[in-house]
């Protein structure tokens, strides 16, 4: 599971880097996770992936915003 996660966020960030024009703004980039709870493993290591995707493949281009949303899907809706 945490295999595909990962194969999945640095697909997103290479369609995003494929797709950007070349611009010295920042994208802001939402992302709800759960850092906290029965599932915070899961959590960190996808917080961990999408830092290290932004610094490796975006190179820093995107600004992520992590909010918790504690694995319920009506608050990941309202983050």
């Amino acid at each position: 599971m945490k295999g595909h996660l990962r194969i999945f966020i640095l697909e997103i960030f290479i369609v995003l880097v494929a797709s950007r024009s070349i611009a010295e703004e920042k994208i802001r980039i939402g992302v709800s996770l759960p850092p906290t709870g029965y599932a915070a493993t899961c959590g960190v290591d996808a917080t961990n992936a999408f830092l290290f995707a932004n610094e490796k493949i975006g190179k820093g281009r995107y600004e992520l915003v992590f909010e918790e949303d504690q694995r319920d899907p009506k608050a990941a809706v309202s983050v």
